[in-house]
């Protein structure tokens, strides 16, 4: 058996104590009605596909960055001393004299 349940939520802000009250700002025969606004919540669960869309386009990258990271530290585990050494240096290749020039 399968049971469904639906939430809703309303958020309620107070108002302003010298207003009128709800049934005097109605016009005759008219039925009183409380003006909605989005609330916070709905505010952000509008916006969650956007997010969730955002995210899963930088996905990719973070991963790379993780494993590249997880590849550091590997290496540190292994030799500890690395955290010592400077970066490696670029090996310049090797200056060539002037032709008739030592």
């Amino acid at each position: 058996m399968r049971h469904d349940t639906i939430a809703f939520f309303i958020e309620l802000n107070g108002g302003n104590p010298n207003a009128r009250t709800l049934l005097a700002s109605t016009r005759e025969g008219q039925i009183p009605e409380i003006p909605s606004e989005k609330g916070t919540l709905a505010a952000i669960l509008e916006m969650l596909p956007k997010l969730l869309e955002k995210f899963s386009c930088i996905e990719n990258p973070v991963k790379k960055v993780v494993t590249d990271i997880g590849a550091v530290t590997s290496d540190i585990k292994e030799n500890p001393t690395l955290l010592f050494k400077g970066p490696k240096a670029k090996t310049a290749p090797p200056e060539r004299s002037a032709p008739g020039h030592r």
